[in-house]
């Protein structure tokens, strides 16, 4: 509970502290007792389901808009132009339910068969099609890999060689020649994929490189080789944003 209240107090000021507060007071004792999933409109119109074990959409009743800077990143990219926005590392989708109303199209990839269906659900609730849901992870190889399996509710479910899970990998390049994406087209990237964003950007050099791409907001724990990958694909602009978030554009 110590965790809930500094982050209301760090992600709002004012009178949004006390209206965050309660609901957050009131969403706690909720979950406590009745262990039910319920869903709660947002900050563009959409909704999203508050599972009770979730941390990430419980969120959404500590403040208007969590991880806010970035999604306002991301959202400014988006009303520039309209694009296709990727999520790599999606979770249950609230980066895509956040981005839905300024994007054209929106595609998650979550491995985790439970998180991922999770996230389908969240797709479903606000009309967009599942199969835009894929159960995928993304690296720089091909195949099946293990992943590990805290449960649904985790944020840190990773590739892992102790994994207790098998999932499918497939690399960006080879996914969205598969998949026919647009050369005309622009994109937007998220990628929280915990440490292994490396992997992902090695396995979409033709895709960063050849492809509209607007921006990227990812998360970073190995900044130099990382970083190093980005600017060979001519990403001069790289910026933090949070703590380990970080923001990079071409231009």
């Amino acid at each position: 509970m110590y965790e809930v209240l500094r982050y209301i107090f760090k992600r709002n000021k004012g009178l949004s502290r006390v209206k965050y507060l309660m609901l957050g007071s009131l969403f706690q004792v909720f979950k406590r007792f009745s262990g039910s999933t319920i869903s709660k409109t947002i900050f563009n119109g959409k909704k999203i389901f508050l599972y009770p074990d979730c941390n990430i959409s419980s969120m959404y009743t500590y403040t208007k808009i969590p991880d806010e800077k970035e999604i306002k990143i991301l959202r400014s990219l988006a009303k520039k132009k309209q694009a296709c926005f990727l999520d790599i590392g999606a979770n249950v989708g609230s980066y895509c339910i956040s981005m839905c109303d300024v994007c054209s199209n929106v595609i998650a990839f979550e491995p985790h068969p439970l998180t991922s269906r999770r996230c389908k659900m969240n797709f479903l609730l606000n009309n967009l099609p599942e199969s835009s849901v894929k159960q995928l992870a993304l690296s720089n190889e091909i195949g099946s890999t293990y992943f590990s399996d805290y449960g649904a509710s985790s944020t840190v479910n990773r590739i892992s060689t102790s994994g207790s899970i098998e999932v499918k990998v497939n690399t960006l390049d080879r996914f969205i020649r598969e998949n026919h994406f647009s050369k005309s087209e622009n994109y937007i990237v998220k990628v929280d994929v915990e440490g292994f964003e490396e992997h992902v950007f090695e396995g979409g050099a033709e895709f960063f490189t050849k492809y509209n791409v607007e921006g990227i907001v990812f998360e970073c724990f190995s900044q130099k080789n990382v970083f190093d990958i980005l600017k060979s694909y001519g990403y001069k602009r790289i910026e933090k944003i949070s703590e380990n978030n970080y923001f990079a554009t071409k231009n």
